[in-house]
């Protein structure tokens, strides 16, 4: 058996393409990547994406091919030159090498120079960090999932995970986060790599120069009630209560979506692009019994909402318990709220009105936001928010 048995259907960058393509493609398209070039990933984990081949040249590949009679399948994409690589690799490239024969092994050098300073800027990353940073580089943290306050309807806060670059906190998820303080500490260009490193960190795409400049601009200068919002490519960085998060674009959702449950174990939530998991307790969350006295309903604010989150506490307003819990701006209107009937009982993350809070040996059900699978095949984080 081949050495390789699965050359013909995986992709090998070779190290022509790595030292010659990527440092002159992304220059000249003024990508400000800083680097974050690893041959191979410290860790391998489902998901990852390796290079095995990185430092083998064009022709060293097919020999090895040729002498152990492997097949292989042409990208027949690699002849169109009107893509930027393509153009470099088949116009520029040539014209290089009659000038400079060693170029190629000059660019290697090069390419492993800009790694090892990627690599050094990430430990300055995570010294200005601190905290910030721990070193789990497991954890799946393209989707995050809403959790408010430190504590709801009796339950302490738990299942808080942490991904490599961020650290839980309320908002999108186990929302990431980074103080504006740290970055106002810094000099402009460590608080522009710890911005890049925390967006790297969430697997956002890089911003060009001009972008990551007004970005550092607006998150340090903007006065303190400002709304700050900075959209790129489909992603958005904002900053609520003195930090700093990064997500994905939401959309447009359905303002008039409802969605009936009748004891499924899990529901989507599509204003948030999560599930909602539903899970059997005893003493603790909704009483399910009374959930039996007339249908129950997912919906979204319509404004005017009141509940009674505590049997000695006032009714409030549902616009006053969001801001009490730091529920972030940009989802409160996409939140889900349970009803019985035309009775409000729960929004998960916040509260479950009184009346109907399980107690004692009471059967009772808790509401859980789920993230969808990662992209990656990682495995869904939750946290219990009720």
């Amino acid at each position: 058996m081949s050495k390789w048995p699965l050359l013909t259907n995986m992709s090998f960058p070779r190290r022509r393409e790595s030292s010659e393509l990527f440092k002159l493609d992304s220059r000249l398209r003024g990508s400000d990547d800083a680097g974050f070039i690893h041959s191979l990933p410290e860790n391998i984990y489902a998901g990852s994406i390796v290079r095995p081949l990185l430092h083998c040249s064009r022709r060293e590949i097919l020999d090895y091919a040729a002498a152990h009679d492997l097949q292989w399948i042409e990208d027949e994409s690699n002849a169109d030159d009107s893509y930027p690589r393509n153009f470099l690799r088949h116009r520029v490239l040539p014209l290089l090498s009659e000038k400079f024969p060693a170029y190629r092994d000059t660019l290697a050098r090069s390419a492993q120079h800009f790694a090892e300073a990627s690599k050094l800027l990430d430990e300055l990353a995570q010294q200005d960090a601190h905290d910030l940073f721990p070193s789990d580089k497991t954890t799946s943290h393209s989707t995050r999932l809403p959790k408010y306050g430190s504590q709801v309807a009796g339950y302490p806060a738990s299942g808080e995970s942490e991904a490599r670059g961020a650290k839980p906190a309320g908002g999108e998820g186990d929302e990431f986060s980074l103080e504006v303080s740290r970055l106002q500490s810094l000099s402009l260009p460590r608080a522009k790599n710890l911005l890049r490193y925390f967006l790297h960190s969430l697997s956002a795409p890089m911003p060009q120069a001009v972008q990551l400049d007004d970005m550092l601009q607006q998150l340090c200068n903007a006065r303190e009630d400002a709304a700050v919002c900075i959209a790129y490519d489909d992603w958005q960085v904002r900053r609520y209560q003195g930090k700093v998060y990064a997500l994905r674009a939401l959309g447009e959702f359905d303002r008039s979506f409802v969605s009936p449950w009748h004891g499924e174990a899990e529901l989507d939530w599509p204003a948030l692009h999560v599930q909602l998991r539903f899970t059997r307790t005893q003493g603790a969350g909704i009483n399910l019994a009374k959930l039996q006295r007339a249908p129950v309903t997912l919906r979204l604010r319509s404004g005017g909402e009141t509940l009674r989150p505590h049997l000695n506490a006032a009714t409030r307003t549902l616009k006053n318990l969001l801001q009490e819990h730091h529920v972030p701006p940009w989802q409160r209107d996409r939140l889900p709220l349970l009803y019985c009937g035309e009775e409000l009982v729960c929004v998960p993350g916040v509260a479950v009105t009184a009346e109907y809070q399980a107690v004692a040996e009471e059967a009772g059900i808790s509401v859980v936001f789920c993230a969808e699978k990662d992209v990656l095949g990682g495995a869904n984080n939750s946290s219990p928010l009720l």
